[in-house]
């Protein structure tokens, strides 16, 4: 299934901003533990599955990630309403969040853009090239907004992969993240490949000195709805070069594609969904390739 809706009927609805307003200036579950140098915490607010009761489950992606001083928000979901409470349910408070970064110009990562950006303060904006709705992004904003081509530092330790263009249609970018127990490998989709992005995300850490450089973890679609066996096994082998740690397949994976990477990676397969929440890279947590302490 391809999902090709741009962020079209940008005005959000009277409902979702309604509940959104309610949580946009007060965080509803308290404030979230403390983090250490070297820790980072993820929350995946939008998914096709929950991991929680108080989510909503519903076709799209979006993500959270803090560092000990910084927020980055990595996507907005589909529907406004779903958005709007899942991020209530979230407890965050709209004006913390310092960036929100795009995967790709989709409306099942956009579609809670307009009523997140109308509660937040001034967050930076790394877009994808080409974004087709920044006339209206641009009145909504009083952050900077970036054309986010290449690789580009989001906040300390957080960096984009750099935009890849897709079937000459559309740009795609994932997220790299530092921590003590290696990097974090955020994908939306992944069309250009997740082994690709993984790639890339390794080629930014050599670049600009991130360590420990091998990854414990890529979360998030890879789109893998329409390949085959062969096709997902050959990705799995490539990510399994790569030296991926942990995997958590997210979104648009597919069901055959989380059978097989299951399968792959046993015991180190996460299972994420709306809800889910952890604090990766602990100092304390034991050395790479074990989970930093669940924050839920």
């Amino acid at each position: 299934m391809r999902h090709m809706s741009r962020i079209g009927g940008f005005a959000s609805g009277l409902i979702a901003l309604a509940v959104f307003s309610l949580v946009a200036g007060s965080a509803a579950a308290g404030a979230p533990p403390a983090l250490a140098p070297g820790q980072v915490r993820l929350s995946v607010i939008y998914d096709n599955t929950v991991a929680d009761g108080a989510y909503k489950s519903d076709w799209g992606f979006a993500c959270l990630i803090e560092t000990p001083d910084r927020r980055v928000l990595f996507d907005a979901g589909r529907d406004e309403p779903v958005w709007a409470a899942n991020f209530a349910a979230l407890g965050r408070e709209a004006k913390s969040i310092d960036a929100f970064v795009l995967s790709h110009d989709h409306g099942d990562h956009t579609g809670g853009l307009a009523a997140f950006l109308r509660a937040a303060a001034a967050p930076a904006l790394f877009l994808p090239p080409g974004f087709s709705n920044l006339e209206s992004v641009r009145s909504l904003t009083k952050g900077k907004i970036v054309e986010a081509a290449g690789p580009i530092e989001v906040v300390p330790g957080v960096w984009t992969t750099g935009s890849t263009k897709v079937r000459n249609e559309f740009y795609e970018q994932a997220l790299v993240i530092r921590t003590g127990n290696g990097l974090v490998v955020v994908t939306g989709c992944a069309h250009p490949g997740v082994a690709n992005q993984v790639r890339q995300a390794k080629e930014v850490a050599r670049d600009k000195g991130l360590t420990p450089a091998d990854v414990d973890l890529v979360i998030g679609g890879f789109h893998m709805l329409q390949d085959s066996p062969a096709a997902i096994q050959a990705a799995i082998d490539e990510l399994k070069r790569l030296g991926v740690r942990r995997i958590a397949p997210s979104h648009c994976t597919g069901e055959q594609a989380t059978k097989m990477i299951a399968k792959a990676w046993g015991g180190d397969l996460v299972q994420a969904g709306a809800g889910w929440s952890q604090t990766l890279g602990s100092d304390q947590g034991g050395g790479p390739g074990k989970p930093g302490s669940p924050s839920r």
